[in-house]
């Protein structure tokens, strides 16, 4: 069973679900989709005859979570997606594990009177419940502290038109800035609560103060050195979470092999059409794996992969509230030759002109720097 809502459903799920006949809640959402695709569409009500069947249970976008609790009459339900959804409840359940891990959780209005030098600098400051890097600040010092307040208090009035409060809110964490290599993990713990990871993505920054989702990437050599410390992390994380036939996309970062979490994101993998990734990269569909409580038989699929890095580059907007104008995408698109597939995203209140697949050979990785740090604005036209 999949629920579709915005920002974004991809071609490759809505090709999925028509070959599938996976049921798809009959929203405004996937009538749209179903123009492209035959979906099998069911009402509400026969949706949720189906999920209390037993019948496994995915998100393609954060949205969708306000109908899950509305509507899906299921304690155990909405209690894996507290543990997961609010970074608060998260990080002390957590917390057996990481002793000396300090955190402050805060209104938007006590964010202007709050005194900072409780917290150790560099901090963090992000939503109790967040999405694609909404609100969150790289926190060095006083003059970042008062940008941020700044900026948050002036958007916070288009995040709450944007994104329903199941989504984004108006509570924000301050959490020490975890240091180490930052990577993305789509995975789902299945009926016995042992996790099933579906793809690890490294997750590049051009600096300290980036905070921007701008590049990830996976490839063989990434599956290889991870895929088992990330899978016995996780088991014993769930020692704590105690959850079951649950899909999720986590955010962690690793350092001097201690792996701290950053965020979970509960119900779905990674947002827009970003975990799609893994049908580039190995073959196959996240959402199809967890569907049918497949598990990749990783040996044998990375036994003949080449060392290629399969990146997803999100092309982020520099200004919201600039004037009219259009995307060069053809311009982009002859600077990145390596392109697998281009997805647009041509809605002016959306945060992203799109996002981009793309094969790096081996032996070229400081092509990665370069892609990184592209100029994406130079492709706007106005």
């Amino acid at each position: 069973m999949v629920i579709l809502d915005p920002p974004y459903v991809s071609e490759e799920l809505i090709g999925y679900l028509s070959r599938s006949r996976e049921p798809v809640l009959d929203n405004e959402t996937a009538r749209r989709a179903a123009e492209s695709g035959d979906l099998n569409l069911i009402s509400p009500g026969a949706f949720r005859r189906e999920y209390r069947e037993g019948t496994r249970l995915y998100t393609a976008s954060e949205f969708s979570l306000d109908w899950v609790t509305r509507n899906l009459e299921d304690p155990g339900l909405k209690d894996r997606i507290v543990k997961m959804k609010n970074k608060g409840l998260f990080r002390r359940l957590v917390a057996p594990m990481y002793p000396d891990f300090a955190c402050m959780e805060l209104s938007l209005e006590e964010l202007s009177t709050v005194d900072i030098r409780r917290m150790a600098f560099p901090f963090v400051l992000k939503p109790v419940l967040g999405f694609f890097s909404v609100g969150v600040y790289s926190i060095a010092g006083e003059e970042d502290w008062e940008r941020a307040v700044a900026e948050i208090t002036a958007h916070a009035r288009d995040w709450n038109r944007l994104y329903p409060e199941s989504v984004v809110n108006n509570r924000f964490l301050l959490e020490p800035y975890i240091e180490g290599e930052e990577y993305a993990l789509d995975a789902y713990y299945n009926e016995k609560g042992t996790p099933v990871i579906l793809n690890i993505l490294k997750h590049d920054f051009s600096g300290s103060q980036d905070v921007s989702d701008r590049l990830y990437y996976t490839g063989k050599t990434i599956m290889k050195e991870h895929l088992g410390e990330f899978t016995e992390w996780l088991e014993k994380l769930n020692q704590y979470l105690q959850i079951r036939d649950f899909p999720f996309h986590a955010e962690i970062r690793v350092k001097d092999g201690k792996i701290v979490p950053i965020e979970f994101n509960p119900l779905r993998f990674a947002g827009w059409c970003c975990t799609d990734l893994s049908l580039y990269a190995y073959g196959f569909l996240t959402v199809e794996y967890y569907l049918r409580n497949q598990a990749p038989d990783w040996e044998k699929l990375l036994e003949k992969k080449d060392e290629d890095s399969y990146i997803l580059m999100a092309l982020g907007k520099a200004d919201l509230n600039r004037g009219e104008g259009v995307y060069d995408y053809e311009a982009l698109l002859a600077a990145v030759p390596e392109t697998i597939r281009l997805r647009r995203v041509e809605d002016p209140d959306q945060s992203t002109y799109g996002f981009l697949f793309a094969r790096i050979p081996a032996g070229r990785e400081a092509r990665l720097e370069e892609l990184l740090t592209m100029d994406l604005e130079r492709f706007y036209r106005r």
